[in-house]
């Protein structure tokens, strides 16, 4: 792609005592790319995705967002420059209504125009009904597509998904499968973990897969799922469970 990458990692690393999590590692995301990251528990998924928002500092190399040299800037830091993130478990303000958790995300005040925001990000997670309704009675799934909803508030050009479709009813999976097509499609890059096979074949353009901190593959879904190494180190092993 002719465009600079939203999201250029350089030999990033990190390591615990001597306990290397996470190997040197290489990857670009541009806009409107949806890239997916599979693989065994421990492979060190997270720890990257922790490593590329600001919750940990790697142990080497530099991640730029944007053009930025942000390597080991406070998370906060981050979002302002447009990275959102999502976690493995939601947590929404449960004592406040569906819709005032958005309105808080952008950090502005209640006006005309951040309500018609929150409004149109609300109907296209299929969570208008439920607006007024405290989040703390939502279901998983549904404050998996508010905390989406959140970042979506904040204009975002890079988003993480860390698991965002695991527990999540199909019916739900699909909206946000529909609400990552249509943010791609705005120019929006995003980069998830995902366990959902389904998942990452019907939402991501290209797959990488790690395994031990390190990437042993990345190219389209058909390509990596028939990669030796995938098949050895985590598709094999899923399919004898």
């Amino acid at each position: 792609m002719s465009e600079p990458a939203v999201l250029a990692v350089e030999e990033v690393s990190r390591s615990f005592g001597k306990l290397q999590a996470v190997q040197p590692i290489n990857l670009a995301v541009h806009a409107g790319q949806v890239t997916g990251i599979i693989g065994p528990n421990g492979s060190g998924k997270t720890t990257l995705f922790n490593c590329l928002s600001g919750v940990l500092r790697p142990s080497s190399g530099r991640v730029l967002l944007r053009g930025e040299n942000m390597t080991g800037k406070r998370p906060h830091l981050f979002a302002r420059k447009g990275l959102g993130r999502t976690f493995q478990i939601a947590t929404p303000f449960l004592s406040m209504s569906v819709l005032e958790n958005l309105l808080v995300a952008e950090a502005v005040a209640d006006t005309d125009a951040s309500r018609q925001k929150a409004a149109c990000i609300l109907e296209r997670l299929r969570l208008t009904r439920l607006s007024d309704q405290s989040a703390g009675n939502l279901s998983g799934g549904q404050m998996k597509l508010l905390e989406l909803g959140r970042i979506l508030m904040c204009d975002p050009v890079l988003v993480l998904l860390d698991e965002i479709g695991a527990g999540v009813h199909p019916n739900l999976k699909n909206v946000i499968a529909e609400s990552v097509r249509h943010y791609r499609d705005q120019g929006v890059a995003f980069l998830l973990i995902e366990h959902d096979m389904e998942f990452i074949q019907d939402v991501c353009d290209d797959i990488i897969v790690m395994a031990y901190g390190e990437v042993i593959a990345r190219g389209r879904f058909d390509e990596v799922t028939r990669h030796p190494r995938v098949i050895d180190s985590y598709l094999g092993a899923e399919l004898e469970t």
